[in-house]
């Protein structure tokens, strides 16, 4: 059993929760970004759980990179990385397949905010793949002043990002 986390993530708190859902999946895991996450690592995975940050109320692209890039707060967070494969891009090549599916997110905490997990969630299950949970959105404050330097994650998405994991490993390891 392969399991697999994508993910694409600018300012490090998409990672944060990617890597933090990995080890709720345990050390069978493999968390990688959308660069590294290859046709041949997605065919051999049994579970693909993939997340991206929300840009313009949905999945980033080249040209929100940029813009995020141009308006990230250097003192708070670490700079931004136009160089990611964005999440829309690597979709576009995830290889027909069996399996379950999951799907996540980073974005502020608005009914405003907008969803990239539920487009993730739809586009995996539309290569045949078994949806194996509900998109998940993890939030993040919205100005690095609400935030600890160096994180804009909220208190507790962490640990709520390794149960989710804990909770796929243990429905996957059931079916």
């Amino acid at each position: 059993m392969t399991m697999l986390v994508v993910f694409e993530s600018m300012f490090g708190n998409t990672e944060a929760v990617a890597r933090a859902i990995g080890d709720g999946l345990g050390e069978d895991a493999v968390v990688a970004a959308t660069d590294d996450a290859t046709p041949a690592m997605v065919a051999s995975a049994t579970l693909i759980v993939a997340g991206c940050p929300v840009h313009n109320w949905g999945l980033p692209s080249q040209k929100s990179h940029a813009t995020a890039e141009r308006l990230g707060d250097t003192d708070s967070i670490p700079p931004a990385s136009s160089d990611t494969m964005p999440m829309r891009d690597w979709l576009a090549a995830v290889p027909a397949g069996a399996g379950r599916v999951a799907a996540f997110d980073t974005r502020y905490a608005s009914r405003f905010a907008g969803s990239a997990s539920k487009e993730i969630l739809k586009e995996l299950v539309a290569t045949g793949r078994e949806p194996a949970d509900e998109p998940q959105a993890f939030h993040v404050h919205q100005s690095p002043q609400g935030a600890e330097r160096g994180s804009m994650l909220k208190d507790g998405e962490l640990e709520r990002a390794r149960h989710w994991g804990l909770a796929l490993a243990a429905s996957e390891a059931a079916k």
